[in-house]
């Protein structure tokens, strides 16, 4: 009874617990059915609503790989780039087996967001363009100076050895991407036989397992049912052997009252023929009248039944108390009995229990095994192959930089011989510019002297004549003494004549000239040190010069809208960029011109990292200078004294005459 009722107690708590379990499965399940429902009917935003709020409320949900995998779809084909990116990261990262089963648009969304390029900073302000109309409008139309036809070849060597490299990376990449689409497809076929093989065998391990339990299960039924009815049996056999016990038990009391009844009759009869016997001779003793006589044989008998009532109570006394005493044998033998059925199918369940988990940690722990091999295979396959491309990839990459370096080695030798060159022209010709203004200086200030004496002389000679004129006229000196005042006045207000054309002639002082710039940054440096002197510095414009100039071509096209995809290429990797327009017609897009041509083979190293393949066009530009002066001397030696103070600072510069 006591386990029958412990069946019923378990059997009330389980209906008590499912229902709200129940109720939790099928609120999930309800939203995983809307959302996939609407997701198949390619409703991905609603789906995704429904999809989020199984994420938000259910975060651990089991099925949280595949509501990862359906957001992120949902979200990419709603254009929600963003959100799908990061879903997919979340998914990778929780589940790294998923990437074999995503679509390949959303695995290369995530590989398109790892590997895109850093953005590097703005060009230094060293090297700008000076072409400002090409510079103010990238757009701008307008015609180019045409390179020198000398360089043609080099430039078309340079176009094909581009060409011939580019074409080289397009297909070690190509190669590169077929390789890693091969591995990765053998590695899921693979993974997928283990996988399937795995299932196969735990499957059969499971039929196995759940037989073996179902025929376990099924001799413990047979043997709790004979134990049953062996029980009911004994139980039975308890009862009718109580029962007969009893019957006789009543016989026995009812034969001796019935005996003991017949007793005492015949006591009491033969008591009444003693008495009849003896009447004569105890007829003195007899009583006196009838009633006692009905009294004393009346109190006999109550005697007799009053005795047998005893011994028949006695009796049925006995009787109870031996059938308690079996009854209380029986009851404990049935107790007994059923802690020992208890212990028995408690004693079969664990160890039914037991078995079934040595069953299921087993096949666990195979399937365990071979999911692990599986995965140690594929990794080790798929490390290989991702071995193979690093190295076949490293081995390209080193060929390209190796190629790049030898040409950027070569371009910077060129740039740095050209620059050489360029610097020692630029040398002689400052050198033959500063003999040329020294002699013209040296020219002027003899002129000057010249001047000066021929100027002082012409003074004396008039001074001479006015001496002559004034002795030869003694007789009328006290006459023409105020005549003679009036004209000696002109001739004193003349004298500084001569002065005052030398001094027009002459210059009023002299400056420090430190030469002409193209650029202003150029004469940063040199400002700072003629301030460091105490001198404040002067800047004019100056006379406009031809340069040569190097431009990097990124591309010659045939239509304006292909030249401005070439244009958002370069602006994407932060570099100039204008398009002019030759004589022929075609668009030729530049990435910036350089006076130095070492910064202009910098440039081009760094845009190749980004793809971009250009090459160099000299040109000849002019371009307005710069006059950079400062100080005002009194005299030439002054001026020299400061310029040598100046020259110890590293200062080149001249001494030139300085006009109003």
């Amino acid at each position: 009874m006591s386990t029958i009722r412990m069946l019923l107690v378990a059997l009330v708590l389980a209906c008590l617990i499912v229902p709200s379990v129940s109720f939790a499965d099928s609120d999930e399940a309800s939203m995983f059915a809307q959302a996939k429902n609407h997701y198949k009917e390619n409703s991905y935003y609603f789906a995704s609503t429904w999809l989020e709020r199984i994420l938000k409320k259910y975060p651990n949900s089991p099925q949280r790989e595949e509501v990862l995998a359906m957001l992120a779809k949902s979200y990419a084909a709603t254009s929600r780039d963003d959100k799908a990116v990061r879903t997919l990261k979340t998914l990778l990262k929780d589940f790294p087996k998923a990437a074999d089963k995503l679509e390949p648009g959303l695995l290369k969304m995530v590989q398109d967001q790892s590997q895109q390029p850093p953005q590097l900073a703005e060009p230094e302000a060293a090297a700008p363009a000076v072409a400002a109309p090409a510079v103010v409008a990238p757009t701008v139309v307008a015609p180019t100076v045409a390179a020198p036809t000398v360089a043609a070849p080099t430039v078309a060597g340079g176009a094909e050895k581009a060409a011939t490299e580019k074409a080289a990376t397009e297909k070690a990449v190509a190669e590169k991407a077929a390789a890693e689409k091969a591995a990765a497809e053998k590695a899921a076929a693979e993974k997928a036989a283990a996988e399937k093989a795995a299932a196969e065998k735990a499957a059969a391990e499971k039929a196995a397992a759940d037989k073996a339990a179902a025929d376990k299960a099924s001799a413990d039924k047979v043997a709790a049912d004979k134990v049953a009815a062996e029980k009911v049996a004994a139980d039975r056999a308890i009862a009718d052997r109580a029962i007969a016990d009893r019957a006789i038990a009543d016989k026995l009391a009812a034969d001796r009252v019935a005996a003991q009844r017949v007793a005492a009759e015949e006591a009491v009869a033969g008591k009444v023929a003693a008495d009849q016997v003896a009447a004569p001779k105890a007829s003195a003793a007899r009583p006196a009248t009838i009633e006692e006589a009905v009294a004393e044989r009346t109190a006999v008998i109550k005697a007799a039944v009053e005795k047998a009532s005893v011994e028949k109570a006695a009796a049925e006394k006995a009787a109870a108390q031996k059938a308690a005493a079996e009854k209380a044998v029986a009851d404990k033998a049935a107790a007994e009995k059923a802690v020992a059925d208890k212990a028995a199918a408690k004693q079969a369940a664990a160890e039914k229990a037991a078995m079934d988990k040595e069953a299921a940690k087993k096949a666990a722990a195979e399937k365990a095994a071979a999911d692990k091999a599986a995965a140690k295979k594929a990794a080790e396959e798929k490390a290989a192959a991702k071995k193979a491309a690093a190295e076949k990839a490293a081995a390209d990459k080193a060929a390209a930089k190796k190629a790049a370096a030898e040409k950027a080695a070569a371009d910077k030798a060129a740039a740095k011989k050209a620059a050489a060159e360029k610097a020692a022209a630029d040398k002689a010709a400052a050198k033959k510019a500063a003999e040329e203004k020294a002699a013209a200086k040296k020219a002027a200030a003899e002129k000057a002297i010249a001047d000066k004496v021929a100027a002082k002389k012409a003074a004396a000679e008039r001074a001479a004549a006015k001496a002559a004129a004034k002795t030869t006229s003694d007789s009328a000196a006290n006459a023409a003494a105020p005549a003679a005042a009036s004209a000696a006045a002109p001739a004193v207000a003349e004298q500084p004549q001569p002065q005052t054309m030398a001094s027009a002639a002459s210059p009023v002082g002299y400056t420090l000239d430190f030469g002409s710039f193209v650029l202003k940054s150029e004469m940063v440096q040199i400002k700072k040190k003629i301030k460091s002197a105490g001198m404040k510095p002067v800047v004019a414009s100056g006379p406009k010069r031809k340069e040569q100039m190097s431009r990097i071509h990124a591309g010659e096209y045939s239509d304006q809208q292909t030249a401005e995809k070439m244009l958002q290429k370069l602006r994407k990797a932060k570099a100039e960029n204008f398009i002019l327009q030759d004589k022929n017609g075609k668009f030729n897009v530049y990435a910036g011109s350089y006076f130095d041509k070492v910064g202009a083979v910098d440039e081009q190293l760094r845009l190749a990292g980004f793809g971009i393949t250009t090459e160099l066009r000299p040109t000849v530009v002019q371009v307005p200078t710069f006059i950079l002066t400062a100080g005002s001397f009194k005299s030439e030696q002054d001026a020299a004294l400061k310029g040598a103070e100046l020259e110890k600072l590293g200062v080149k510069t001249a001494v030139v005459p300085r006009t109003k």
